[in-house]
C-alpha cells in the first residue's frame, strides 16, 4: 500500500475536542465478560454494535490495555450484559482496573463460561469469528449464540456520566434548543409554544419544559407575565460581555498553551486558522462557512488547554450565535479582519505570549465595536 507524504497526510481532530464531542452521543451501557485460565473477567464498555441478523453477530471494541480484551483473545468466547438504569453502581465498579468486580454480583452461567449478571436488561453470549485492531483498540466480530432479555429501562452514558436515559434525552433537547435560539432559527419575538417545539425537537413535554426552564435560568429565554417564554432579545450589551467572557478564557490559557502543547498540536491550531481565514476571504465567501470555520478555530484554540469546564464554558457562550445574528444581511467581509486567526496562532507557534495576547485583545475590541455598530444599526437589539 503507497504512503502517504506529510503534505498528503490528513489533519487529525484534536483528541481534546474528540473526546469532548463524541460525549454528546448517549450510549447504553454494557460490561463484557469472559472466562479465561481459571479466572472470571469483566469491563464496562459503552463500544458495541449490532453487527449483522443473518447470522446474528455483535461488534464490541477493548483497549488493548484491558486484562479482558486478552482473556477475550484467549477464551474465544464474551458476553455482553445490557445494564438496567438502576445498575450505575456496577457499570461504576468494572470500570475500574482493580480489586474483585465480581464480589456481591449475582451472576449465573448458561451455554458458555462466561459470567452473566443475572439482573442486567438484556445479555448475549458470543463466540469471537474475526478480530481487527483499530488504533488503541482491539475489535471482535462475534456470532450470538445465546440472548435473553427482560422488561426495564437502560442505563446511559451521556457525557462521562451515568445516568436514566431520560436525563441524556433532557440534555440533547436542551442542546438542541439552545442552538435554534443562538443561530435565530426560531424567531425572535413570537412565543415558544411547547407543542410545536416537541415535534421540531423530537421531544416530549417534560423534555422541552426541562429545556426552557434551563435557557430561562441562562437568560437566553425569559418567561412573561402570561407564562409564555420568548427568546431574550440580544442588546449590544450583552454582546459586549459575551466577547469579554471568550476573550477572558482565550487570554487565560495562553501561557498554558505555549507552555504545554506540542509543535505538532500548535501546527494543526495554525492549519485551522488558515481555514478560517480563507473562509472569510475566498471566492463567494457565505456567513455561515465563516462562522463554522471560526468556532472550529475558536474551540480547537481552547481545547489545547485541556480543561473540560473552560472548553464547555467557552462552548456556552455562544458567540457564533451572535455573528449570525448581527452580521446577518450586512457587508460583513470587509469588516472581520481575517487575518487575526493566523495572527494568534503563529504568535503561539513561536511562543510569543505577549504577541499572542496583544493581539486577542485587539480581536476582542474590533469585534465588541463591531457587534455594537450592528446591533445598534438594527434597532438596539437583535
Amino acid at each position: 500500500m503507497p504512503t502517504m507524504t506529510e503534505e498528503q497526510r490528513p489533519d487529525f481532530a484534536d483528541q481534546t475536542v474528540f473526546r469532548d464531542a463524541i460525549s454528546r452521543f448517549a450510549t447504553g451501557v454494557t460490561i463484557i465478560t469472559t472466562h479465561a485460565d481459571g479466572h472470571d473477567f469483566g469491563t464496562t464498555a459503552s463500544a458495541i454494535s449490532s453487527l449483522s441478523m443473518d447470522p446474528p453477530m455483535l461488534l464490541i471494541c477493548l483497549n488493548r490495555s484491558s486484562s479482558t480484551q486478552a482473556a477475550i483473545r484467549e477464551a474465544g468466547f464474551f458476553a455482553v450484559n445490557v445494564l438496567a438504569d438502576e445498575q450505575a453502581d456496577l457499570a461504576s465498579a468494572f470500570a475500574t482496573k482493580s480489586g474483585d468486580k465480581f464480589a456481591g454480583v449475582e451472576i449465573i452461567r448458561e451455554q458458555t463460561s462466561s459470567p452473566l449478571i443475572s439482573k442486567a436488561l438484556a445479555y448475549f453470549e458470543c463466540r469471537v469469528t474475526e478480530l481487527a485492531t483499530g488504533g488503541t483498540h482491539t475489535v471482535f466480530l462475534a456470532e450470538v449464540q445465546n440472548a435473553v432479555a427482560r422488561e426495564g429501562s437502560p442505563l446511559t452514558y451521556f457525557r462521562g456520566k451515568f445516568g436514566r436515559f431520560e436525563n441524556a434525552l433532557q440534555e440533547q433537547t436542551y442542546a438542541k434548543l439552545r442552538e435554534l435560539i443562538l443561530t435565530r432559527e426560531l424567531p425572535l419575538g413570537k412565543e415558544l409554544e411547547v407543542d410545536a417545539l416537541m415535534s421540531r425537537l423530537d421531544a416530549d413535554r417534560a423534555q422541552a419544559y426541562y429545556a426552557l426552564t434551563k435557557l430561562t435560568a441562562e437568560g437566553l429565554v425569559q418567561r412573561d407575565s402570561d407564562d409564555a417564554y420568548r427568546i431574550t432579545p440580544l442588546s449590544a450589551q450583552n454582546a459586549r460581555e459575551a466577547l469579554d467572557a471568550r476573550g477572558a478564557v482565550e487570554l487565560s490559557i495562553v501561557e498554558h498553551v505555549i507552555n504545554t502543547a506540542s509543535d505538532e498540536q500548535l501546527a494543526r491550531l495554525l492549519r485551522s486558522a488558515e481555514r478560517a481565514a480563507r473562509s472569510g476571504t475566498g471566492v463567494a465567501p457565505t456567513l455561515d462557512a465563516f462562522v463554522a470555520s471560526a468556532r472550529e478555530y475558536h474551540e480547537a484554540f481552547v481545547a489545547l488547554s485541556g480543561n473540560a469546564y473552560l472548553i464547555d464554558f467557552h462552548r456556552r457562550i455562544g458567540v457564533h450565535g451572535i455573528w449570525l445574528r448581527a452580521l446577518e444581511g450586512t457587508d460583513w467581509e470587509p469588516t472581520i479582519d481575517a487575518a487575526r486567526f493566523t495572527d494568534v496562532a503563529a504568535a503561539l507557534a513561536d511562543r510569543d505570549a505577549d504577541r499572542a495576547k496583544a493581539r486577542i485583545q485587539q480581536v476582542i475590541d474590533h469585534l465588541k465595536t463591531m457587534a455594537t455598530a450592528a446591533i445598534d444599526g438594527a434597532g438596539g437589539s437583535l
